[in-house]
């Protein structure tokens, strides 16, 4: 007689078959993995939630879908950037790819006082971003 999973065991082996995806650079694998994953999962477990909502950030950040990606990283930090620096580090770059300067700078600040400097993007680069980005804006306005 064989014994039902778990879901402890039914999330794990969804996780894992993510995980997979994701080292074969099967992003969209990986998304469908990870999505299915957070359905079992309840919202208010802080030791599973945050993991997979970092996970499908960074399925997504793969795919170039940088809104999506920058709202799992921030679900997964909850406000808190110390609890999850990879998510805080790749959600500063999803909302500066976004044109969301204020908030990346915002994020990154904040970030830089809880885990330190961004290992890939100082807050001069991210400020000479926005400028390039506001300087693109007023060259195509008409007029």
């Amino acid at each position: 007689m064989s014994v039902a999973p778990s879901l402890r065991d039914r999330i794990a082996a969804s996780n894992q078959r993510g995980i997979e995806a994701f080292e074969r650079a099967d992003f969209e694998g990986a998304l469908a993995a990870w999505s299915a994953t957070l359905r079992m999962v309840d919202p208010h477990d802080d030791e599973l939630a945050p993991a997979v909502h970092e996970n499908l950030g960074l399925a997504f950040f793969n795919l170039g879908r940088s809104h999506a990606a920058a709202r799992e990283f921030l679900r997964a930090m909850d406000g808190d950037p110390a609890a999850r620096p990879q998510s805080a580090r790749l959600a500063v770059i999803a909302l500066a790819q976004m044109g969301h300067f204020h908030h990346a700078q915002s994020l990154h600040a904040t970030m830089e006082a809880a885990i330190g400097p961004h290992p890939s993007l100082t807050r001069e680069e991210l400020a000479a971003w926005a400028a390039q980005a506001r300087f693109a804006r007023r060259r195509a306005l008409p007029g």
